[in-house]
């Protein structure tokens, strides 16, 4: 298309250039004959002239317009449009020059027939070019009409394609939103099985705590048993021991002592070692061989010494007493028990040894739980 405008510019300007050069001679030619030729002709000399600035203008306008690089389908057709309109304009503007110049050539024939026939058929090979030259003009004005439907089109097929490519975002959008929403979801649940997980966790462990404590408990209930049948058979022991001696009391003679002592330790589960001893309490059993008055005063020293608790009970012949702890932790090894009567008739003074250790059973049990 821009050797085609090219080639028009190119038509143009010898037809200008030609007009112009003829209208010259035509002026001093005619100066010589008839003034109001002279006239005449100048008027056309002054239109010819006056109209190539225009044309020559107009047609360098249509070449920068072409010669500028598009770069989006609106420009393009901006300035198709713009083609077809300065297009429509030259070629109007020509069909006005080849009106101008078969009236002068008409004028020119009716003013001097002797010396035009030459210029006649120079006026007429232009006149065929500058035909041409229209056709050539209107061949290019179809193309860019044809030009500017395409773009046309293409413009309404990417508005289209645009609509349809926003509903598109808008879908995208609306699936990404959804998307996320899907995420927040599994991340709330994630959380409330991890949740779930540690509370299940927790109380798997508090389960099998309880059930520890369940099967200490039982074992503590099996040895509180046997431990209270242990000591319903000292008090019928003690029962017997009282009931002969009443029947033997008036007959005892010689010193003042202890005729039976007997220690029984009552054990709690949290023994720390096989010579730290877990102890409840100490059941005692002791029979005099004579029947103390007032008070028996109780003193209960350690291994190392030193006393652990003191008491005081009615003096009887026969004498059930224990020393009561709080699940102490006591030392293993040998304990005294001091007995004090302060009876005026029977001052009795006695100290009675028994060991505390655990049995063979339990240290083995200890041992293995370590």
């Amino acid at each position: 298309m821009d050797n085609m405008i090219k080639n028009a510019l190119k038509y143009t300007i010898g037809i200008v250039a030609f007009l112009t050069a003829l209208a010259l001679y035509f002026f001093f030619m005619m100066s010589k004959n008839l003034s109001h030729q002279d006239q005449s002709t100048n008027a056309a000399t002054v239109d010819v002239a006056s109209e190539t600035p225009r044309a020559q203008e107009q047609l360098q306008c249509d070449t920068d317009s072409n010669e500028n690089a598009l770069s989006s389908l609106k420009q393009d057709l901006n300035i198709a449009r713009d083609d077809y309109s300065a297009c429509s304009a030259s070629l109007n503007q020509t069909e006005r020059n080849i009106s101008r110049l078969q009236s002068q050539l008409e004028t020119l024939r009716s003013s001097s027939q002797d010396d035009s026939s030459e210029l006649q058929a120079q006026l007429q090979s232009e006149l065929q070019s500058a035909k041409e030259s229209v056709d050539t003009l209107q061949a290019q004005m179809l193309t860019l009409e044809e030009e500017k439907q395409a773009l046309e089109e293409e413009k309404q097929q990417l508005i289209s394609a645009s609509n349809s490519g926003d509903t598109e975002d808008e879908k995208l959008a609306k699936v990404q939103s959804d998307l996320a929403d899907k995420n927040n979801e599994n991340r709330k649940l994630s959380s409330s099985i991890k949740s779930l997980e540690r509370k299940l966790a927790d109380t798997e462990e508090r389960l099998q705590q309880s059930q520890e404590l369940a099967a200490a408990k039982s074992q503590l209930e099996s040895e509180l048993a046997t431990l209270n049948q242990e000591k319903i058979g000292l008090l019928a022991k003690i029962t017997e021991l009282e009931a002969e001696d009443e029947n033997s009391s008036s007959g005892v003679s010689g010193p003042l002592a202890i005729e039976k002592f007997e220690t029984l330790p009552v054990l709690c589960d949290q023994h720390r070692s096989a010579t730290q001893i877990c102890v409840s309490s100490f059941e005692m059993v002791t029979k005099f061989n004579f029947r103390p008055n007032g008070f028996i005063s109780l003193r209960l020293v350690g291994p190392d010494g030193d006393t652990i608790e003191r008491d005081s009970i009615a003096a009887q012949e026969v004498n059930l007493y224990s020393f009561t702890f709080d699940d102490e932790i006591l030392d293993a090894g040998e304990y005294t028990i001091e007995l004090k009567i302060d009876d005026v008739f029977n001052q009795f003074n006695s100290a009675q040894t028994f060991s505390l250790s655990l049995p063979a059973d339990l240290i083995n049990k200890l041992n293995s739980g370590q």
